[in-house]
């Protein structure tokens, strides 16, 4: 059998770590408090406002919406957005440990800017095609 290739590690890796997060949003701890149908539906605006505005400005939108008390559906995409970066199972590793996503990707230079938000996107299609099968509502 042939050995994979670094393409295809980076994507089998994004969707394993999609599916964790999308089963994680069908069953929210207590500490989160949000429908299924919430997370669905930001999961596939996000990409749009990426597009649209910038990385940056999409981020600081999300954490504009965090929740006081409990956190929200934008506070668990912006957790699977941090954690994903972070992740050094499918060689991604773009975010160090301990450093907030917006505060980093906004100090980048353009290249990594342009990196980050290159693998947001594709995390978020991951987690947008998960989301469609996997979540309750419309």
């Amino acid at each position: 059998m042939p050995s994979q290739t670094t393409i295809n590690k980076l994507e089998n890796g994004r969707a394993e770590f999609a599916y964790k997060c999308v089963e994680n949003a069908r069953r929210p701890d207590s500490e989160f408090n949000y429908k299924q149908s919430d997370y669905k539906s930001y999961v596939k605006k996000i990409p749009v406002l990426i597009q649209t505005n910038g990385l940056g400005n999409t981020l600081a939108f999300m954490c504009s919406k965090r929740g006081t008390e409990k956190k929200n559906a934008y506070d668990q995409i912006y957790d699977n957005l941090s954690d994903g970066l972070k992740n050094e199972g499918y060689e991604c590793g773009l975010l160090p440990e301990n450093e907030d996503l917006l505060k980093y990707s906004i100090s980048q230079p353009s290249a990594v800017y342009r990196q980050i938000t290159s693998e947001c996107l594709a995390l978020l299609n991951w987690l947008r095609r998960l989301a469609e099968g996997m979540l309750e509502g419309d």
